[in-house]
């Protein structure tokens, strides 16, 4: 840069306010260091007044337009801003994509351990976001089943262990009363889908293992309580045993014959 300014000058004033004796540089501190390096005697600047607050929000933003800022660092300054303004807000004052905004603002959820893996580029901001799903608990026994060595495959397998695809469950994710404490799983934070497409557009899954086992159990046991009700015989998903719908029919019909309604339970262990 001082290579730079040597040959054509500071291109882009800095940005300074008023202190008590004299000025505070608020923006282009890295531009102010390369023109001394450079030999210049002044640079062009722009004088503004600025609450305290804002001067480092101010900072903030001039740091992330940089190229070379650290991955975890991004992160958590987004997260400061997000105290006072949406990601879609903060997108617009970066020129980022709002997805790209609620990654960082994700990956600002990770623990020390796996941030320090970020850092050291061992570890790949996407892969630290499937993480950061996860409740810091949750994340430090992740840290803790790995071992000292980072291990990415081992982490793929935990996050895959620990997550489901909503659009395969077996009970309505739309039902707010299935678990009226959880709410739907379509409203519900813990789905990927409403943190931005960190599994891709609009991909919904659950990453909160204990909610959604449980919505499964209560969905299969108001299941078997309507079957008592209403006489209808539940069997296991019978494409299992039979490789062609014909005989899959056969069967469903002899037994609707006998005065049985019949459930296929698909996606029930």
């Amino acid at each position: 840069m001082s290579e730079s300014i040597a040959e054509h000058g500071v291109l882009q004033p800095i940005t300074v306010r008023k202190s008590v004796k004299d000025f505070t540089i608020v923006m282009g501190e890295r531009r102010y260091r390369a023109s001394k390096l450079a030999g210049k005697k002044t640079i062009p600047c722009i004088v503004r007044t600025y609450k305290n607050n804002d001067v480092l929000e101010v900072q903030i933003i001039e740091n992330l337009q940089r190229q070379d800022v650290e991955p975890t660092e991004e992160a958590e300054a987004i997260a400061y801003l997000s105290e006072k303004y949406t990601p879609t807000e903060i997108a617009k004052r970066l020129d980022r994509t709002d997805n790209f905004i609620r990654q960082r603002l994700k990956l600002a959820g990770l623990i020390e351990g796996f941030k320090e893996f970020v850092r050291r580029a061992e570890m790949t901001i996407s892969l630290g976001v499937g993480v950061a799903l996860f409740e810091p608990e949750e994340q430090q026994m992740m840290l803790e089943t790995m071992g000292e060595d980072f291990n990415a495959h081992q982490i793929n397998r935990m996050i895959k262990e620990q997550t489901f695809d909503l659009e395969k469950a077996s009970f309505d994710v739309a039902d707010k009363k299935l678990v009226a404490k959880a709410g739907a799983c379509i409203e519900c934070p813990f789905n990927a889908a409403n943190q931005g497409n960190l599994f891709g557009d609009g991909k919904m899954v659950c990453t909160k293992s204990a909610c959604y086992e449980t919505k499964k159990s209560k969905s299969f046991l108001n299941l078997i309580e309507k079957s008592k009700k209403e006489n209808i015989l539940l069997i296991p998903e019978i494409r299992q045993y039979w490789a062609d719908d014909e005989n899959n029919q056969l069967v469903i019909s002899q037994l609707e014959r006998n005065g049985r309604k019949v459930y296929l339970l698909d996606n029930v262990e």
